[in-house]
């Protein structure tokens, strides 16, 4: 948890909420909704890169990017099950294929390749 969420979480918890004006309040209500929402996708993406870990016997890093693309398919409404059954049949066709760059979550994940498979299997 980085400084700035410690101390939205502080003021919320402390109550100061009474010298604050208006619009830091609203600030930080936004904030906090964006705090609780984050955790959730953050899991759910991760989950997704260690499966393709996993089953691609790869070791692709939890880094930004590559969450980034993982949870933004999953803002998307596709869900978790739906991108591990995608997972595996990107993994089938590139193991015939052998084209393990395919593979990489950056090209996996990205919004043309996943849209493009979701019309051709739906």
């Amino acid at each position: 948890m980085d400084e700035r969420e410690k101390e939205v979480i502080c003021k919320l918890a402390s109550l100061e909420l009474v010298s604050l004006g208006i619009i830091e309040l609203k600030s930080l209500i936004l904030q906090a909704r964006k705090l609780i929402k984050k955790p959730i996708q953050n899991r759910e993406a991760i989950i997704i890169l260690e499966y393709l870990n996993k089953v691609s016997k790869r070791d692709y890093k939890k880094s930004k990017l590559n969450l980034a693309y993982i949870s933004a398919r999953l803002k998307e409404g596709i869900s978790v099950e739906e991108l591990k059954n995608y997972v595996n049949e990107q993994i089938l066709q590139i193991n015939q294929q052998a084209t393990k760059d395919e593979l990489h979550p950056v090209h996996l994940f990205s919004k043309k390749t996943i849209k493009n498979y979701l019309k051709e299997n739906p």
